[in-house]
């Protein structure tokens, strides 16, 4: 399978502006699909780039391998809804309920929280805010803080109390 890339990244991985590439798609001279080229069709067109620099496309690589495997879990797992909904509904009555069904339920939601939770924190400090500190200049954070402060980091502000 060829491995496309955007022309974002194609275009800073041989260092021309993505309006060169799209002037080498329109003439026929790289080909294109559905706004992606091909790292051999690139090389082609640019024999002198090194597409060795790879980080970005590897963490890329990453996050739609970690996209498919949790595709895969919400097809073999319900939903968090779902979860939800019958633990809610083993609450409002838990005597028509088995101690050790309510026991089960409450592990499999529980962990199922906690995993999601835990992959959701990763992927935010890994790869969202690596990702976030190359992109975003100085200046622009320097005026998102603020609003960041206004709104806060989370459903609480340690040291702050709840919200």
């Amino acid at each position: 399978m060829p491995r496309l890339l955007t022309l974002s990244r194609a275009a800073r991985l041989v260092g021309v502006r993505r309006g060169a590439l799209q002037s080498k798609i329109r003439s026929g001279e790289l080909a294109a699909f559905e706004g992606m080229v091909s790292a051999e069709d690139l090389l082609r067109a640019y024999p002198q780039a090194r597409l060795e620099d790879n980080s970005g496309l590897e963490r890329f690589e990453a996050i739609k391998d970690a996209a498919f495997a949790r595709r895969m879990r919400e097809r073999l797992m319900p939903s968090t809804e779902a979860l939800v909904a019958r633990l809610a509904e083993m609450s409002r009555e838990p005597e028509r309920y088995p101690y050790q069904d309510w026991v089960c339920r409450l592990e499999e939601v529980g962990g199922y929280l906690v995993r999601e939770l835990a992959n959701h924190i990763y992927k935010e400090d890994n790869i969202l805010y690596q990702m976030a500190l190359q992109t975003i200049e100085p200046e622009d954070w320097a005026e998102m803080k603020p609003h960041c402060d206004r709104i806060g980091y989370c459903c609480f502000t340690p040291g702050l109390g709840g919200k």
